[in-house]
């Protein structure tokens, strides 16, 4: 069994936005300990803490001392520690207004709003896309803690770990969050933060002639690239297997006072 270690941040999550996504990078616990210190040098260099993209991208505190070409040169060098040492680079928008649309609100409970049902279509990704090169990979995630929605994600999760088909199937170690300061979640907050930006139109590996391209071409520069964008059938798809899902999980003295 080859373990790995599989790291996502989200954006998007807030009322007034428009998609939700849910982004991150796979890769082996000795890579992750190369890009650690990697990481952590350049932003010693810069006298940061930890790197924020929300606040980067507004030029927030010491974010609006740096040039443009200072801007430029040192996103680039995070995105390529970034590149350098994962194996893969995951991404999955939701629409929130073709998500309302469609699910009912019990499916939405089950699955943990946009935001539950991007992560787990996510989960679904990373095995697509690994399993041709490393069929024996098993995957230990961790999402950036406090965002509504990780309980749901926690509980389909332990369902789907818990069932002794599934947890090879969808090559599940295990799930835990934690918070901003462990690097790999700055790196995915970068990568959440610009597919968040393109959420809206359009996602996928080819960037030509999408906006931002280069800070996309830049990101999408890894071994292995699967970012998508959850349109309206696949988001029917989704709903009729999540309604399943919870009738199914649903305690029997409710199914019982229903009938």
């Amino acid at each position: 069994m080859l373990a790995l270690l599989g790291y996502s941040d989200d954006s998007g999550t807030h009322s007034e936005s428009e998609a939700v996504t849910v982004a991150g990078y796979i890769s082996t616990a000795e890579q992750w300990e190369i890009f650690n210190r990697e990481w952590g040098e350049a932003l010693k260099e810069w006298g940061l803490e930890f790197f924020h993209m929300t606040d980067f991208a507004n030029r927030v505190g010491k974010y609006a001392e740096w040039t443009d070409q200072e801007r430029r040169f040192r996103l680039a060098r995070l995105v390529g520690i970034t590149n350098r040492h994962t194996l893969a680079s995951i991404g999955t928008a939701v629409p929130k207004r073709a998500f309302d649309q469609v699910f009912s609100k019990k499916a939405k409970r089950f699955v943990g709003g946009a935001y539950g049902l991007a992560a787990t279509a996510g989960f679904l990704q990373v095995v697509h896309i690994l399993e041709p090169d490393y069929p024996s990979a098993r995957i230990a995630y961790i999402l950036e803690a406090g965002t509504n929605g990780s309980g749901e994600i926690l509980k389909v999760f332990n369902w789907n770990y818990n069932d002794r088909e599934q947890r090879p199937k969808l090559k599940l170690m295990s799930l835990k969050f934690e918070g901003k300061e462990f690097s790999p979640l700055q790196a995915a907050d970068i990568l959440a933060y610009e597919l968040y930006r393109l959420a809206p139109h359009a996602i996928g590996a080819d960037v030509t002639n999408r906006p931002r391209t280069d800070n996309l071409r830049m990101l999408s520069d890894c071994k292995l690239t699967s970012w998508i964008r959850l349109e309206d059938s696949e988001l029917m798809k989704w709903a009729r297997i999540i309604e399943v899902a919870a009738q199914h999980h649903e305690p029997a003295k409710k199914r019982g006072n229903r009938i």
